[in-house]
Order: structure tokens, then C-alpha cells, then sequence
């Protein structure tokens, strides 16, 4: 976990579970800086803790064998053997599985009911490393991040990244699941390069990947793989992208640009295909890397204004734009 993927993060929460964090248990980590609250549900969703991963541990996952009617993957039939984690949690054998067993399923993605504070986990690791069906054992790193729900709460994207052994490098994955666990579906899979993503409505994903050959911004269907080039050639490769909650105005940024450093920021009317440039931040040289400090615009609720982070000054700090003579 790089300190840029999770800014505000805490060691030594309690240990999550069907009654909500009741005790403490040191090895799990929440990363509240990938935390998505539904629009529509007093739910917020967190990702838990990255998992090592060794061959033994891989063959142990593949040889477990506990039936199930569940399909958790739409594009690997062999999966539809595999149990949803709570089916696991509950099972009669879940005491007798080995530790390093446990500990995968336990870690992955958790939906925590703001009122009570009762947490369920969704989908562990586990799930998707063998529903994913690797042609090699994920040797290494397994970790979720990027979590999302959609405009209407009713699906969730996240992440799978994978660091293997003696690798600098990562691959990822992107995928769907419903709130209750339930669909767990790939849309892409850990050939291609994924970066950023936004949820233009129910049912679409905007993302930013190689897909189609040079890294570029795609609209698709979910579960459909009718990929697509968004943005007619004005927006950058990659980016944060944002959409404005009655989906009129995509905001985006950039990364620092050449040695001034300057990030821009700007909007795309959805409508129109126009694109409104709004400024640029200056970032130091030393904010590279882990440490970068990128401008991930976010909307106001009444969209009418945008926050992002920023260091001109040499400090992280959160600057508001008031856009309204644009939007209006």
C-alpha cells in the first residue's frame, strides 16, 4: 500500500464481523481514504487489509472443495463451485480450515450499516483469486482498492491489484459486485492496464485503459464488454474523473505536466462534447512518487462548485472552485 493509495488509514482496528468491530486485532488494516458511502443507503463500504500470498497457500485455496449453487463469476465455470464467503464463515468447517485459509477469507471487501455498525464482508480475496482462474499462482501481493458505488447503490466496482514475487510492477483487475455479495462479475481482466474510473449512471463505468490500445478513457455496459472511446480526443489518457450528480459535466484532471509541473483541471459537457479548461496547480518536485499529490476533483452537492487537493505552497491543502458561471 502506497502512502498516495491510502492517506488516512489507521493500524489496529477492531477485528470485523457480523455483530461490528467488537474486538481488537492488530493485522487488519482499514484504508478509510478508499471508503464509498451509497448515495441511496445509509451504507458505507471499506477495504480491508492486503494479503501475501505464496504457491502453497494458492494450492491450498484450489483444493478446497465445499459445494455451492452460487455462480460468482459470470466468464469461469468453475467457479460456480465456489462458495460466497459468508457460506464459508458459517460452514461447520470453517474451524478445521487452515489459518492461512482463514485469514483470506476473512480480508476483502466489507459493507459497514452506518446506524448500527454492523459489518458484512461482500467478497474476500479469495473469491476473486479463484474466480479470476490465474493461469499462475498469484505469488506475492492481493490487494482490493478503488471501491465505488454506483449512482443508484445497487452495484459496486472495486479493484483487484496483484504484486507478484520479484515484481516491481502490479497488475489489475476490474470488478462488479452487488451490496449484498451477490454477481460478482469481471469486466476486466489482469491483461491490460487499468487506471481510473467514475459511474456515469447504473448501469455504465467510465474508465481509463489500454483496452483498445492506447491508454485512453472507455464508456461500457456492465457485464456487456461494448467498449468504447469516450471524450473525442479532449480528454488526457488518464485521469480523476468525476461526473456532476445530474450527470451533465464530467470534471478531470491531469498529472503534472512537463518541468513546470502544472496539473490542469477542466470540465467536459456531456451534451455538447465540450471541454472547459478551469486552471492549474503547481506541484514542487518533491511530490512525485508515493508522496504526489494529485488534484481528485470532487462535486458539491448542488453542483455548482469543486474541491480538489493541491500543494502550490508546498503544504496539502483543500481549495474549492466556484464554477457556477460555467455550469449555470
Amino acid at each position: 500500500m502506497s502512502h498516495h493509495e491510502a492517506e488516512s488509514w489507521c493500524h489496529g482496528i477492531a477485528e470485523p464481523r457480523s455483530g461490528g468491530f467488537m474486538k481488537s486485532w492488530s493485522p487488519y488494516i482499514l484504508m478509510s481514504s478508499v471508503a464509498s458511502r451509497s448515495l441511496t443507503t445509509s451504507t458505507i463500504l471499506v477495504l480491508v487489509t492486503w494479503r501475501h500470498m505464496t504457491a502453497s497457500r494458492t494450492a491450498r485455496l484450489n483444493s478446497l472443495k465445499i459445494d455451492s449453487t452460487r455462480s460468482r463469476s459470470r466468464s469461469d465455470s468453475a467457479a460456480a463451485s465456489w462458495p460466497s464467503s459468508n457460506q464459508v464463515l458459517s460452514s461447520g468447517m470453517w474451524p478445521a480450515l487452515p489459518a492461512a485459509i482463514r485469514s483470506l477469507w476473512r480480508r476483502g471487501l466489507y459493507r459497514i450499516d452506518l446506524p448500527s455498525g454492523r459489518a458484512d464482508l461482500l467478497v474476500s480475496h479469495a473469491e476473486v483469486i479463484r474466480a479470476a482462474a490465474l493461469p499462475e499462482p498469484p505469488t506475492g501481493l492481493v490487494w482490493f482498492n478503488h471501491v465505488m458505488f454506483n449512482t443508484d447503490g445497487s452495484r459496486v466496482m472495486f479493484l483487484c491489484r496483484v504484486r507478484r514475487a520479484g515484481e516491481s510492477g502490479l497488475r489489475t483487475s476490474l470488478w462488479t459486485v452487488r451490496p449484498d455479495g451477490s454477481e460478482l462479475s469481471l469486466q476486466i481482466g489482469f491483461d491490460h492496464k487499468i487506471s481510473h474510473f467514475a459511474w456515469p449512471n447504473p448501469d455504465h463505468l467510465l474508465i481509463s485503459t489500454d483496452l483498445l490500445g492506447p491508454m485512453q478513457f472507455l464508456t461500457f455496459t456492465v457485464d456487456r464488454g461494448d467498449f468504447a472511446p469516450f471524450g473525442g480526443g479532449l480528454l488526457p489518457e488518464d485521469g480523476h474523473a468525476c461526473f456532476s450528480l445530474d450527470g451533465r459535466w464530467l470534471a478531470c484532471d491531469t498529472y503534472p505536466q512537463g518541468s513546470a509541473r502544472i496539473s490542469q483541471l477542466m470540465l467536459y459537457e456531456m451534451a455538447t462534447g465540450r471541454r472547459v479548461d478551469i486552471g492549474g496547480m503547481y506541484s514542487e518536485p518533491v511530490f512525485t512518487g508515493d508522496v504526489r499529490c494529485d488534484l481528485h476533483p470532487r462535486w458539491h452537492p448542488d453542483g455548482r462548485s469543486l474541491t480538489i487537493d493541491a500543494v502550490p505552497d508546498g503544504h496539502r491543502q483543500i481549495y474549492q472552485y466556484d464554477i457556477s458561471s460555467i455550469v449555470d
